[in-house]
């Protein structure tokens, strides 16, 4: 019989095992979790996301007109620097605002705390939520406790902060972890961060805004969390509802008719590509003195927190 030469045997056998791993590489991008996501995002904490939003409770009130609103940010800040985040940043920004028909010219206080990405393009993925509340009955100077709103999201941005510099996760693109000012008058914090991007040319890719990501009436298995998007990032949100139901137990709806009323809704009016994430469930608590963290479901709110952190890897492996 004919013998097959040897360099002829290699060659198919190298072909054959580069077909074979080519494959199986494609079924597990396709198909399956990543152990490595799998393994960061167990480590986000639903008693640390508690702790974030006792302590933002605590100072009774976080209205953007009070007296305490520069010393929240720089708390914010050293938070961020003590987590590893040296270059942690206050960014300052001056705004009129009319309350009770009086003329009010502060200075606002924005928090950047930026994990540098390895590629050589800067690309920035921004992971936010503002940190001020108010109440619609009362005095909001004196008692605001902004627990669902909006302590629950701030305290995913700091815990998923956290997570990724205490993992050492390099990301390809930077992440901005952003504390934003004065949400709840006029989006001015958000509005602020998003034209100087636009105006500086940075490219943002995306922007994940969380916003009262803590409150759930139902069982587990009717967790939902609302996905919201703009023109120009519904290929955005397929793709994290995607990230969601590989790496969680949550339910996903689509309803857009509150997407104006957060911070996303600055960076989608400069262009860039930006999703509002907020519990599905009405909040009976919204802007009262019940939003505390007693009323908070932070089970919920880890998953949450947890699927915003996969994405951010997934994305930037």
């Amino acid at each position: 019989m004919n013998r097959i030469p040897p360099q002829v045997i290699a060659v198919c056998l190298l072909s054959t095992l580069a077909f074979t791993l080519g494959c199986s590489e494609e079924e597990n991008y396709d198909d399956h979790s990543d152990s490595f996501v799998t393994r960061l995002i167990e480590d986000i904490s639903a008693d640390h996301l508690e702790q974030y939003v006792n302590w933002m409770q605590d100072y009774d009130s976080r209205f953007f007109l009070n007296d305490n609103r520069r010393k929240i940010a720089f708390d914010i800040k050293n938070e961020f620097i003590q987590m590893g985040y040296a270059d942690a940043f206050i960014d300052s920004f001056y705004m009129t605002a009319e309350w009770d028909d009086e003329i009010f010219d502060t200075w606002q206080y924005n928090v950047i705390a930026c994990l540098e990405g390895s590629s050589s393009d800067e690309d920035i993925c921004v992971m936010g939520a503002h940190y001020d509340c108010i109440v619609d009955e009362g005095d909001p100077f004196e008692y605001a406790p902004g627990a669902n709103d909006n302590a629950s999201g701030l305290a995913a941005v700091i815990e998923v902060a956290r997570v990724l510099k205490a993992e050492g996760f390099s990301p390809k693109n930077s992440i901005e972890f952003v504390a934003f000012a004065a949400e709840e008058y006029e989006l001015n914090g958000s509005a602020h961060y998003a034209q100087n991007a636009s105006s500086g040319n940075v490219n943002i890719i995306m922007m994940l805004n969380n916003d009262m990501i803590s409150y759930a009436s139902g069982s587990e298995s009717s967790w939902t969390v609302n996905v919201m998007d703009y023109e120009n990032s519904s290929s955005l949100r397929s793709d994290f509802v995607t990230c969601g139901e590989l790496y969680t137990e949550l339910n996903f709806t689509h309803d857009n008719q509150y997407n104006d009323e957060g911070d996303s809704y600055s960076f989608y009016d400069e262009d860039f590509e930006a999703l509002f994430i907020i519990s599905d469930d009405e909040d009976e608590y919204y802007h009262t003195s019940d939003d505390i963290a007693a009323n908070c479901n932070f089970d919920y709110c880890r998953e949450v927190a947890a699927l915003t952190c996969a994405f951010l890897i997934q994305e930037n492996k």
